[in-house]
């Protein structure tokens, strides 16, 4: 299921205590301006969760505002997704739209593949839930759900799921259910071979429920954080990088993240904005220096390349990860969430972990 951009019309209140923050409103069908009772309503890869009752009504409270989109599942509805939605004071409805996509006519009119189910699962399992010890634990319960097919024109697999993918971490001890919007992987020839893929690309939204007892999964978790993407941006927004043990280095020389990075405060998010290593090199959008637009596009575009020639590596541990960048801007919240998502690109040890080692955004680590 896809999320879509609907009115927002159904009630939806925010209010605020010293101690916690509750969401509250009401789902309803468009169509026949009716309640949908047994929506699934969640924060975007969180462990926070509601169900709504006979009236449409749902309640979710956290512990302190979190930067995920409100997400609402209805079988047979397009998914709701409302950004930010703790920005609401004023009531709002959220009316559901029916999914009139058919999954399996669009797969069978895909063509056929020239590999066997057997061997495109297998790609799909390395890349999207990993090979690490999280990883390998993951087991996806709904496996007739998904579809694939290679383009041999491209050399490109992609996955398609009817349903919320329903996946079992006995390792990190969660069950998570990731809703697949888009799965692509990119190959350089005819291939399933792991070392030949150039690219993976996958998103979608995501719930955890926790299945640890007396916190069995405690250090297994710990491992998992500990020099992740989550861990790095939460130590990047409070400023904590050389604290929590990351280092920048360029051309194999140990720099200052501060000569790369510009970063300030917009109401407890930070924006991050990148420094090419060319000085006072800036994207304009606005003409304040009397060039034509011919000249404008030019240092652009200059800009732009100079942004993604970028390259750092990031070391944690003796670990190694590159990254690189697309615009060279982007924004991270207390808890580690950033966006966009595309903003920044990694490799190495950090593109490793992928959904066998996710923890959900409301995760603490001490």
């Amino acid at each position: 299921m896809n999320p879509s951009k609907l009115l927002l019309v159904a009630f939806l209140f925010f209010w605020c205590s010293h101690y916690a923050q509750t969401l509250s409103g009401y789902v309803y069908d468009e169509a026949e301006d009716l309640p949908l009772e047994g929506a699934f309503v969640y924060l975007d890869g969180t462990t926070y969760s509601a169900a709504t009752d006979a009236e449409g009504y749902f309640s979710i409270t956290v512990a302190q505002p979190i930067p995920a989109d409100l997400i609402v599942s209805y079988i047979g509805f397009r998914n709701f997704r409302l950004p930010n939605p703790f920005q609401y004071g004023e009531p709002v409805k959220l009316l559901m739209r029916p999914d009139a996509i058919n999954l399996g006519e669009v797969v069978i009119n895909a063509g056929k593949s020239p590999f066997n189910r057997k061997d495109m699962m297998k790609a799909f399992y390395g890349a999207f839930i990993g090979e690490t010890k999280a990883g390998k634990s993951c087991v996806i319960l709904n496996e007739d759900d998904i579809s694939f097919f290679y383009d041999e024109k491209v050399n490109t697999l992609t996955a398609y799921a009817r349903k919320p993918l329903q996946i079992k971490n006995s390792y990190l001890e969660y069950n998570l259910v990731f809703d697949l919007q888009e799965f692509v992987i990119k190959y350089n020839q005819k291939t399933l071979a792991s070392k030949g893929q150039r690219g993976i690309y996958f998103t979608g939204t995501t719930f955890f429920t926790d299945i640890s007892e007396n916190n069995s999964a405690y250090d297994k978790r710990k491992e998992a954080y500990l020099g992740s993407i989550r861990h790095f941006m939460r130590s990047f927004a409070a400023g904590e990088l050389t604290k929590q043990g990351f280092d920048f280095y360029n051309d194999r020389h140990k720099v200052n993240p501060a000569a790369f990075f510009t970063i300030t405060d917009t109401l407890g998010i930070k924006k991050v904005t990148l420094r090419p290593e060319e000085k006072n090199s800036r994207l304009l959008n606005i003409n304040l220096g009397g060039d034509n637009v011919q000249t404008l596009a030019q240092k652009q575009e200059e800009h732009r390349r100079r942004v993604h020639a970028t390259r750092l590596t990031l070391v944690y541990n003796k670990e190694h990860s590159g990254l690189s960048f697309d615009k060279g801007e982007f924004y991270i919240a207390a808890n580690g969430y950033y966006y966009p998502i595309q903003e920044v690109r990694f490799s190495g040890d950090m593109a490793e972990r992928k959904a066998g080692d996710m923890l959900p955004a409301d995760y603490t680590y001490p």
